[in-house]
């Protein structure tokens, strides 16, 4: 699958997505708090859309996620924020940028205010943010959000080598009746 997003062109090879997670059937996040367990069980009453999304990209099972992190609750639904791997590539999109003082005299102001350990520790931040690249987000509904990076958090060590990270934001509706602490 080629989805363009703003300048970003991403390439999902869902075929070896799929087959990467039928080979680790079982391997699911099992954490057992409230809240996941509400994820698990709000999962499958997402839109059509967003279970065919998913399916497209090689995740055929919505609970095979790899981070699960819950926000909030909001008018009787629950904000969800996590990341699935997927088997691709992503080109083009947007950087992070991390703002540094501009010139000399700005940096010598910088290490008086602050010190000069945390200015070059921010400088090393930016480095390494400098390769990593971001998709812009795609709406699949009122209720589910996704964006793509090449980041590869919490990659689980026999993962395909050309990985890129599917992120979302969901608001689920709250459907255990065990409330959130």
């Amino acid at each position: 699958m080629r989805l363009e997003i703003d300048t970003c062109t991403v390439e999902i090879d869902e075929n070896a997505t799929r087959e990467y997670y039928a080979a680790h059937i079982g391997e699911k996040n099992d954490c057992q708090c409230a809240e996941c367990r509400n994820f698990r069980a709000a999962a499958p009453l997402v839109s059509e859309k967003v279970k065919a999304f998913f399916r497209d990209c090689g995740i055929d099972d919505m609970l095979d996620f790899v981070e699960l992190t819950p926000y909030s609750s909001e008018k009787g639904d629950y904000l969800y924020g996590g990341w699935y791997h997927l088997v691709g590539s992503i080109e083009g999109g947007k950087s992070p940028k991390i703002w540094l003082p501009p010139a000399a005299r700005m940096r010598r102001i910088f290490y008086k205010l602050f010190n000069r350990e945390k200015y070059e520790a921010l400088v090393r931040a930016a480095e390494d943010l400098s390769n990593e690249r971001t998709s812009g987000i795609l709406e699949l509904d009122e209720c589910f959000s996704v964006w793509f990076s090449n980041r590869k958090d919490l990659i689980a060590k026999d993962f395909p080598e050309n990985c890129i990270q599917l992120d979302f934001d969901a608001k689920l509706p709250w459907v255990i009746e065990e409330k959130p602490e």
